[in-house]
């Protein structure tokens, strides 16, 4: 049997991905559409402008957008660190809800990289299913209790409160269905 042969695998592995690549440009820049498949198995695009010091790269907000559409507001303590720890991880910096990282044209290619990857790393933090979510989610509804007890004036209730609170989103009107009388409580004579 003769020797394994890693390195056609590696030259076909490449030739594969060179293949799935999509370039767009015009006079500001490009969008390098990547094969690298987003966890809506959406492909990764990345937007390089020319900068005086070499190039930007940028998601155009696509990234933290897609988080906040889905249910995953990054604005609590827990969630922000997580997100810086990624960030710092590849070296991105947060503009807004941009994802953005600066690169010299000789840094491009390995960078160009590292940036695709931190954005599916920062993709994937919408399925953090451990001790942190449990924490992320009791500071959610601690988040909102607060409000409501500032936001507590007259009459106004909790349950006043949350349909306010959702009702920018559609909200929800539900039936209230009648009560029996209270029972009797029991008697341990």
């Amino acid at each position: 049997m003769g020797k394994f042969d890693g390195e056609w695998i590696v030259k076909r592995y490449m030739d594969r991905l060179y293949q799935d690549f999509r370039v767009e440009s015009d006079d500001e820049g490009c969008t390098i559409t990547m094969p690298y498949l987003d966890r809506h198995r959406n492909f990764v695009q990345v937007y390089i402008t020319k900068t005086d010091s070499g190039v930007a790269l940028s998601d155009y907000g696509d990234t933290i957008s897609d988080l906040r559409i889905c249910g995953l507001p990054i604005d609590s303590d827990i969630r922000r660190q997580a997100l810086n720890e990624q960030l710092n991880l590849f070296g991105i910096e947060l503009n807004g809800d941009e994802l953005r990282m600066s690169s010299t044209w000789d840094d491009l290619p390995t960078l160009l990289h590292e940036f695709a990857q931190g954005i599916l790393a920062i993709g994937g933090l919408i399925h953090m299913v451990t001790e942190v979510e449990g924490r992320m989610s009791v500071e959610d509804v601690l988040d909102v209790l607060r409000g409501w007890d500032e936001d507590l004036t007259g009459e106004r209730g909790l349950g006043t409160y949350l349909h306010e609170m959702f009702k920018s989103v559609g909200g929800v009107d539900l039936e209230v269905p009648e009560r029996d009388a209270m029972r009797e409580p029991p008697h341990f004579d």
